[in-house]
């Protein structure tokens, strides 16, 4: 997973990212867009499942997080920090814990190493760019890949968003 893949944009090092960093503060979380569908998207899938967002923001983030979704059928947000040191191409993922502790059926994100040591029982989705490219093995933790969350929803409960 990188940024140039997927957004097409300069993976940013040092100074400039130490800048763009800068600006993400809750307001960016809070008042975050989101593209196309994606709202129409998780209201048909609230009609199949209880949805709890598991962000990896940290914990004083996460009340702009509840903010951005609070008009959608979310049951609740549950921050899991990224702890120190976390090796993102080895470590379990900061999320697993708090998707085994919800009783998740369904996990659906968008970065590859979140998808780590899970657990059974709980179906992953990865949402990926076609630009992105991942082995076999690196797929090993991930039972579906979708290119987007909408189009994701589509296929899951069969309607056309």
């Amino acid at each position: 997973y990188t940024v140039t893949a997927k957004y097409g944009v300069p993976e940013l090092e040092g100074k400039e990212l130490a800048h763009l960093r800068s600006f993400i503060d809750e307001d960016f979380f809070r008042y975050m867009s989101f593209y196309d569908g994606v709202e129409e998207a998780v209201r048909a899938l609230a009609e199949h499942y209880d949805l709890v967002c598991v962000t990896a923001l940290s914990h004083d983030m996460r009340s702009a997080r509840e903010d951005a979704l609070r008009h959608l059928p979310f049951k609740g947000v549950i921050s899991t920090p990224v702890p120190q040191g976390w090796c993102r191409h080895t470590g379990t993922s900061p999320k697993a814990e708090a998707i085994r502790d919800i009783g998740a059926t369904l996990f659906v994100d968008d970065y590859l190493p979140f998808h780590r040591n899970v657990g059974a029982g709980v179906h992953q989705v990865l949402l990926s760019h076609p630009n992105e490219t991942h082995t076999a093995l690196d797929l090993k933790h991930v039972d579906a890949v979708h290119e987007n969350f909408v189009e994701f929803v589509s296929n899951h409960t069969g309607r056309v968003l």
